[in-house]
């Protein structure tokens, strides 16, 4: 069973701060924004918690929609949702 916290999307904190976009922290996505050579087009922000953000995308090979989760890049945190 993880450690890792699951989304805040449902608490009384409505969005997670912009002061935590930064080196280390989030990533900033915004809607249309492409990942994995254009496969995954951003359509809308599903939520968030302490360690990623989760993006509705649109996956052009198979035509379906999927979550993304785009996690904080700091080795702390990587390392913490993995064990």
């Amino acid at each position: 069973m993880s450690n890792c916290p699951s989304s805040s999307s449902g608490s009384e904190e409505e969005d997670e701060g912009m002061d935590s976009y930064r080196k280390g922290g989030y990533h900033a996505v915004r809607v249309g924004d492409s990942f994995a050579a254009g496969r995954y087009i951003a359509q809308q922000k599903l939520g968030w918690g302490q360690f990623s953000t989760v993006w509705l995308a649109y996956d052009t090979q198979s035509s379906k929609y999927v979550a993304l989760k785009i996690q904080k890049s700091a080795p702390h945190i990587c390392s913490s949702c993995t064990s």
